[in-house]
C-alpha cells in the first residue's frame, strides 16, 4: 500500500470512529495489536493488512471501495458474504447480519431508496412470513452447508434467527422508495423449488399446505401494495411488470450518500458491491430496463389482475403434488 492510500485509510478509518474514542486504543484492543504496533500504523510507518482493513470496515460500516476509488478508478471489492460458521444457526444469522450490514446506514436516513429487478420473491418479502422464511433458511443451509439430510420440519427457528429476520425487515421503516422490475412467473420459481424438496421427501404434506397457504399470503400482500401503492410504514412502491425475461436478481440501494448493490447467483447469499461507479452504472443500467416494462402499480388494472391471478395458479399446483 502506498503512503498517499495508506494516508487516506487512516484519514477514513479514524473519521468513522465513534466520539470520544481514540484511534490508538481503538486499533490496539480491536485489532489486538501492541501499542508500538498501533503507533506505527498511525504514523504510516505500517500499512494495515487487507484483512485488518475488511475488519475494520465492517465494524465501523464504511466502503473499501470509498477509499480505494480515491486513488484508483480500476479497483473494485467485492463482498462475498460467504463466511461459513462451524454453528448452522450462528451462520445463518451472521448472513442475515451481512445483508444489514450493508444497508445499515438507512436506518439513520429519511431518503433511503431501494430498485430491485426480481425474477422471484426475495428474502424482503419472504422474511415477513414464518414458513416462508423458514423455507429460506432451510435452502441456505442446502447452498452454504450442502449435502444435508435434515428435514424440514426438523428445522427449528430460534428466537435468535427470528430476532435477525425481525432486523432486517425493520429496515423498510427508513426507506422512502422501492421499486420492483418483477418477472411475469414471478411465483413459479420458489414453487417449483418446493416441489423439488418435496419429491424428495424433505417437505411433508402438512409443511407443503403450510407453505402454499404463506404463498399465497403473500401473493396478497403484494398484491394490496400494487392497489395502494405504498406500505403501512409510508413506504412508496413500484412494481414494473418486465416484457423481457428477468435472468437473475439485482438490487441497488442508496442512502446518506453511500451505496450499495447485490448480485444473485442463486436463490441465497448474493454478493455485494459499494463502489460508486459501479452502483451508478447499476442503477442506470436497471432505470434503462423500464423502457421494456409495463407499470402496473396504481395503474393497469386489468393487467395487474392477470399478473395475480397467473401467479395464483402457479401457487395453486402445489396441491397437486400431495400424494
Amino acid at each position: 500500500m502506498d503512503k498517499q492510500l495508506n494516508e487516506a485509510v487512516i484519514q477514513r478509518i479514524t473519521g468513522y470512529l465513534p466520539d470520544g474514542v481514540k484511534p490508538l486504543e481503538y486499533f490496539m484492543k480491536f485489532l489486538d495489536i501492541s501499542k508500538e504496533a498501533s503507533y506505527r500504523r498511525l504514523r504510516g510507518e505500517i500499512a494495515f493488512s487487507f484483512d485488518e482493513l475488511v475488519k475494520l470496515a465492517q465494524e465501523l460500516n464504511f466502503s473499501i471501495d470509498n477509499v480505494l476509488d480515491e486513488h484508483s478508478n480500476d479497483r473494485i471489492v467485492v463482498d462475498l458474504n460467504t463466511t461459513v460458521d462451524a454453528d448452522v444457526e450462528t451462520g445463518f444469522i451472521n448472513a442475515i447480519k451481512g445483508n444489514c450490514g450493508s444497508l445499515k446506514q438507512a436506518r439513520h436516513s429519511k431518503q433511503g431508496e431501494l430498485m430491485a429487478l426480481i425474477n422471484r420473491p426475495g428474502l424482503f418479502f419472504l422474511v415477513r412470513f414464518e414458513y416462508l422464511f423458514k423455507l429460506y433458511y432451510y435452502k441456505w443451509m442446502l447452498h452454504t452447508y450442502s449435502p444435508i439430510d435434515r428435514h424440514f420440519s426438523d428445522v427449528v427457528m430460534t428466537p435468535a434467527i427470528l430476532d435477525a429476520g425481525f432486523r432486517f425487515r425493520a429496515i423498510e421503516n427508513s426507506l422512502y422508495r422501492c421499486s420492483y422490475i418483477i418477472n411475469r412467473n414471478l411465483f413459479e420459481p420458489i414453487v417449483r423449488e418446493i416441489y423439488y424438496l418435496y419429491s424428495l421427501n424433505l417437505i411433508s404434506d402438512e409443511d407443503l399446505l403450510l407453505l402454499k397457504a404463506e404463498l399465497i399470503k403473500l401473493l396478497d400482500y403484494i398484491s394490496i401494495l400494487m392497489q395502494r401503492g405504498h406500505s403501512p410504514s409510508g413506504c412508496a412502491f413500484d412494481f414494473y411488470l418486465s416484457i423481457l425475461n428477468v435472468e437473475t436478481n439485482v438490487a441497488y440501494a442508496s442512502f446518506n450518500e453511500e451505496y450499495v448493490s447485490q448480485y444473485w447467483f442463486s436463490s441465497v447469499n448474493p454478493v455485494y458491491i459499494y463502489h460508486p461507479d459501479s452502483c451508478a452504472m447499476n442503477k442506470k443500467w436497471m432505470e434503462a430496463m423500464k423502457k421494456f416494462t409495463v407499470l402496473i402499480s396504481q395503474s393497469n388494472e386489468a393487467l395487474q389482475a392477470k399478473f395475480v391471478k397467473e401467479q395464483r395458479a402457479y401457487i395453486e399446483e402445489i396441491t397437486h403434488a400431495i400424494h
